[in-house]
């Protein structure tokens, strides 16, 4: 799991995720209740089974919809709303870009 959950990083672009030995200990705090799991490697995990993203806590700056069932299967897109406060008198100019869908990397190489 260790090794998928940094293969799926470096999929992404992420090359600061700890090495094997840390990502181990991390799992290790993970499983056992040390610890909870960020929002960065939920996302991840998420990613790396083919999941869609969890639902964000709504707290009045994200928001998170499921996407309608067509009937071709689960619903696998989102809708998300993010809202920015800015101060009076601020613009800001702000681009989108879709995401880039992360297949599961599949099973570690052989050692």
């Amino acid at each position: 799991m260790a090794r998928r959950i940094i293969q799926g990083a470096h999929i992404q672009g992420d090359r600061s995720v700890p090495g094997l030995d840390s990502m181990l200990h991390n799992l290790y705090r993970w499983e056992r209740g040390l610890d909870g799991v960020s929002e960065r490697y939920r996302l991840l995990i998420h990613a790396i089974f083919g999941l869609p993203p969890p639902a964000a806590p709504v707290n009045g700056t994200a928001h998170t919809t499921p996407a309608p069932d067509n009937g071709t299967g689960p619903a696998s897109a989102l809708t998300v709303t993010i809202i920015i406060a800015l101060p009076p008198g601020t613009t800001a100019d702000i681009t989108t870009t879709p995401a880039a869908t992360i297949t599961s990397p599949g099973p570690p190489p052989a050692r």
